[in-house]
């Protein structure tokens, strides 16, 4: 006995309005974690308040999203956009643990420290995060793995740049 089997192939196209409002949450989600890492150490309790509310909002909103879309078992981009938001904001609460726990500590320069380079990796990582959308969530995360240590170890090397060169101005005046 023999059977036919048909191949058809399906296209669905969304319109791009449609798309882009629901990409709106996510980026909101991202900025939030950015503008976050601009409070100043001394508000360290209220940065991890506000990660906490995040990692709840992004949360919901992907479980609301997904809920929405038929279960196919893909790993889609929306997925992948939330992993990796889901990468910032952990990044962002572990850092402000990191940081109260050496601010409790009494070590207050390594605070600071630890609270600038964070400030910085945030500001780099966050549109990086976001070209997932484009780009495989693999690569994304292994350059975002790639650019932290880049990024903290070159900031260490200018400051200490901007350190040296600022004493050489002030030996002259002596």
């Amino acid at each position: 006995m023999t059977f036919s089997r048909y191949k058809f192939q399906l296209t669905l196209k969304r319109p791009v309005q449609g798309v882009m409002i629901k990409l709106l949450p996510p980026v909101f989600l991202v900025l939030v974690v950015s503008f976050n890492s601009l409070m100043p150490v001394q508000h360290v309790t209220n940065r991890i308040s506000v990660s906490t509310t995040n990692l709840m909002a992004a949360v919901m909103y992907h479980s609301n999203m997904a809920s929405q879309a038929p279960s196919t078992g893909q790993f889609t981009k929306a997925d992948q956009l939330m992993v990796t938001i889901y990468m910032l904001i952990t990044l962002n609460l572990a850092t402000c643990m990191c940081i109260l726990t050496l601010d409790i500590a009494g070590r207050k320069p390594a605070a600071q420290e630890l609270h600038e380079n964070a400030r910085m990796l945030q500001w780099a990582l966050a549109p990086l995060s976001l070209s997932v959308i484009v780009l495989p969530w693999y690569v994304v995360c292994c350059l975002i793995l790639a650019l932290v240590p880049c990024l903290v170890l070159g900031r260490r090397r200018l400051s200490k740049h901007l350190r040296s060169s600022g004493d050489e101005k002030k030996e002259p005046e002596s």
